[in-house]
């Protein structure tokens, strides 16, 4: 595993006059932003459903699925849901699509497209999808993007590996257009912020073609038994 620390000597040679926490918080939120931006963490749960796992509350119908708790990540997104024989995926060019949507009552629910699913993030590592109807059972396979919360210290070596040079130009970005930069620069922010959302671009066709692999998947297993 690498520390944020690890990063600072990719950062510190071209924004001089920095003190290290203020490089630090930049190299953290530019870790999470990436992260968020290129879906770097993926998890994939898979598991057989029963009817008996549905809740019914005020006529709404839906399933909370539990999914991995982690010490230094939080969810963030859902890539896509498996429910059946049915995928529903946050894509514009989907006929099932899938919407995030925490407004779980009464008028929400009958205003809801039948034809999509929906979901939000509920307390206990748990992702609340809704609507659901089945009888007897079913399979749900759900893939969930984390991200590193705010205080995280650690990363792990592959990420370093592939995309320590792209966080140093974000970091380096942010630092030469903040107000708290001895060393202000709109003119090198402009260079670094290319380079950095080249680095995306580049990261999210690695991930597409299969070059990154995912980064975790839980085993077929029964739920709501």
């Amino acid at each position: 595993m690498k520390t944020v620390e690890d990063f600072i000597s990719r950062i510190t040679p071209d924004v001089t006059g920095c003190d290290s926490e203020t490089v630090i918080n930049a190299v953290t939120d530019t870790i999470i932003s990436f992260c968020k931006d290129v879906r770097v963490f993926q998890y994939k749960f898979a598991s057989t459903v029963l009817d008996t796992s549905i809740i019914t509350t005020g006529g709404i119908h839906y399933l909370d699925f539990s999914i991995s708790s982690l010490t230094d990540k939080i969810p963030y997104k859902v890539n896509y849901i498996k429910l059946g024989g049915t995928t529903y995926e946050d894509k514009q060019d989907t006929i099932n699509k899938l919407y995030y949507n925490d407004l779980l009552t009464d008028s929400a629910y009958y205003d809801l497209d039948p034809h999509s699913l929906y979901f939000c993030f509920a307390p206990n590592s748990k992702v609340r999808i809704y609507p659901v109807s089945w009888e007897g059972s079913t399979t749900l396979e759900i893939e969930v993007v984390y991200v590193p919360t705010r205080d995280f210290t650690q990363i792990e070596d592959d990420f370093y590996e592939h995309y320590v040079d792209t966080i140093a130009h974000g970091t380096k970005a942010l630092l030469f257009i903040s107000g708290d930069t001895p060393t202000v620069s709109v003119a090198r922010h402009q260079l670094e912020r290319v380079e950095y959302h080249r680095g995306i671009a580049e990261a999210k066709r690695r991930l597409l073609h299969g070059c990154q692999n995912k980064s975790g998947h839980v085993k077929y297993r029964k739920f709501g038994g």
